[in-house]
């Protein structure tokens, strides 16, 4: 990408979302979230590009002293 001498440099945070449905068995909405959490942790489910939902990106100034 070429740059003009005028540009200003920005900082653009690219955040993509994945999501996966799973089905636990628990008492309540809170121990169904900390199962699937658990579970989440232990690797249990991997989320991968299959999972992708979608992306946002979000643009400001660049910090000088990173640049």
């Amino acid at each position: 990408m070429k740059y003009d001498r005028g540009t200003i440099s920005y900082k653009v945070t690219i955040t993509e979302t994945l999501q996966k449905v799973v089905i636990v068995d628990a008492d309540s909405y809170d121990d169904a979230e900390q199962i699937a959490s658990n579970n989440w942790r232990a690797g249990d489910y991997i989320l991968d590009s299959s999972n992708f939902t979608g992306v946002e990106f979000s643009a400001g100034e660049a910090d000088q002293a990173a640049a």
